[in-house]
């Protein structure tokens, strides 16, 4: 690529932007092989990614558009904006699966021109793992919960249904009380 794109954070920032800023800029490092420069001001001129809120999107919504060297990402919400970025990263090539990311090995020489917006069709959306063998949801660590959530969030879903059998102690389990909550 010519032109190292700049990113433009959100000021204050939230747990939820501040995660936008750094894997937008990430995944623009994975396909495009240059590390982007995150600031607070744009600047006045060249390759941008501008980050932002507008409350008439709708909580989980977000807009991503191009105009010129600046593509705009906004969310309705914290949460929304992450969910743009994400977008953009699959729109640069990138697939999000519950074992992991698959990013393509050739290097983009340019970035995507976008106009894309995206909205919830549902508003629970998620997986429900089984428990109760070998493999399942009561074998394992907080990693393997870790990671799983954290590519639910790449994926769009806010909601995990246990599905477990609490009345069988083959793991020791029996008396097992689980709650994950997640909050935009």
């Amino acid at each position: 690529m010519q032109d190292t794109p700049v990113v433009v954070r959100i000021k204050p920032a939230t747990p939820q932007t501040q995660l936008a800023t750094s894997e937008v800029a990430r995944y623009i490092y994975l396909r495009a092989g240059q590390v982007p420069v995150i600031v607070d001001q744009p600047p006045s001129g060249g390759a941008q990614i501008v980050l932002g809120l507008d409350k008439a999107l709708g909580p989980e919504s977000f807009a991503i558009k191009t105009v010129g060297p600046i593509t705009r990402i906004t969310g309705g919400e914290p949460v929304g904006l992450l969910y743009g970025v994400y977008r953009y990263a699959e729109l640069l090539g990138v697939r999000f699966y519950l074992h992991g990311d698959v990013i393509p090995d050739e290097r983009l020489t340019k970035l995507s021109v976008v106009n894309d917006t995206g909205k919830p069709l549902f508003e629970r959306r998620g997986f429900n793992p089984w428990g109760g063998h070998a493999e399942g949801l009561d074998a394992w660590n907080a990693y393997a919960w870790k990671s799983v959530v954290a590519q639910m969030v790449k994926m769009r879903m806010n909601t995990v249904l246990v599905h477990a059998y609490a009345w069988k102690p083959r793991f020791g389990l029996a008396n097992l009380k689980m709650s994950i909550r997640m909050e935009r």
